[in-house]
């Protein structure tokens, strides 16, 4: 696995879920109490998140968590996890704010605060490799 490749993998992924995911909550007001009861009140939204799980990729939501959450094929050894560890967190460091921004914009336009977004990757056997929140 490459270090550019996956940083750029990274941004790519991130940058499209970004603006589908500004253009999605743009012009719906609060009113709910979680980011997760708001996706559950709108069969839209929901629906459109439901349809970027896939490939591997699950997007969920629990309470004010939005989870984009990766799990490879294959299962890999200690040592390439530690290798891997060691790439996503500088991947992370030149993509945190793509993260930052879409926690920011889906407050300001569900007008809910405290909402998380978290990153985790999974060995194929469904063990944690990385996991970050922003």
């Amino acid at each position: 696995m490459k270090k550019d490749t996956l940083k750029k993998s990274l941004f790519v992924t991130m940058s499209i879920l970004l603006i589908s995911m500004m253009v999605l909550f743009t012009g719906c007001g609060g009113g709910t109490e979680t980011l997760e009861d708001y996706v559950n009140s709108n069969d839209e939204i929901k629906t459109e998140i439901e349809s970027y799980s896939q490939d591997g990729m699950t997007v969920k939501v629990e309470g004010n968590v939005l989870t984009y959450e990766y799990q490879y094929p294959d299962t890999y050894d200690e040592s390439m996890v530690e290798e891997m560890k060691t790439q996503f967190e500088s991947a992370m460091e030149s993509v945190s704010s793509t993260f930052e921004n879409i926690g920011t914009t889906l407050e300001e336009e569900t007008e809910i605060d405290g909402i998380t977004v978290r990153v985790t990757y999974l060995n194929g056997d469904g063990s944690e490799i990385y996991s970050q929140d922003f």
